[in-house]
């Protein structure tokens, strides 16, 4: 979705009913504008099914209320949803892994406003970037702005060894290879960390 806005929109639901959700595709939004909007007991987006890539890219996202466990981005699939991974996942007694990175890349988001057990952006993909992001004048009341984390990696047999499937990961950056070479970057730099 490229030069897309949302103004002056309220979204209310009971909790089971989202903007968009995202079937276990890849969701890039660039040029994404979003202001003067509400949001209770819903999500502008979220995955069902398996991890999904997500790209947020040169937008703004502003003026906009969540409350009552709203959510912005809500990709809170910790795993994918099915017992037998696609073929393509194996090759030569490796298992390919998911990296099904999510993405927020020079953007802003100002007067936001979390209430109620709200979330402003939650990810539980296993690589995650943020870089050149700004936020300005944001109020969370009982509510998170940014929550990471609890991947759960495929279950597979011991004798699988793990690799990164090169050709997938750049199908998934297909025409945005700026945007792979960041997230080659930050991934180098996590698997150089060593814990003092």
């Amino acid at each position: 979705m490229t030069n897309v806005s949302l103004k002056k929109n309220t979204f209310v639901s009971t909790g089971d009913l989202n903007l968009m959700e995202n079937l276990g595709g890849q969701l890039r939004l660039t040029n994404f504008v979003m202001n003067d909007s509400n949001f209770t007991r819903c999500s502008f987006v979220i995955p069902s099914t398996r991890v999904s890539s997500f790209f947020l890219v040169n937008s703004t996202i502003s003026n906009i209320n969540f409350e009552n466990g709203a959510a912005f981005i809500n990709y809170n699939l910790q795993e994918t949803q099915y017992w037998t991974p696609e073929y393509a996942f194996f090759e030569n007694g490796f298992v390919f892994i998911e990296e099904r990175p999510f993405m927020v890349v020079n953007s802003v988001f100002q007067n936001i406003t979390l209430s109620g057990k709200s979330k402003f952006i939650v990810s539980r993909n296993p690589v995650n970037t943020f870089i050149n992001n700004s936020f300005v004048s944001i109020i969370s009341n009982n509510s998170e702005l940014i929550q990471f984390g609890k991947y759960s990696f495929p279950s597979y047999q011991s004798h699988f060894r793990f690799a990164v499937s090169t050709s997938a990961q750049n199908a998934i950056f297909q025409d945005f290879e700026t945007y792979q070479d960041m997230f080659r970057e930050a991934r180098d730099i996590l698997t150089h960390y060593e814990a003092s």
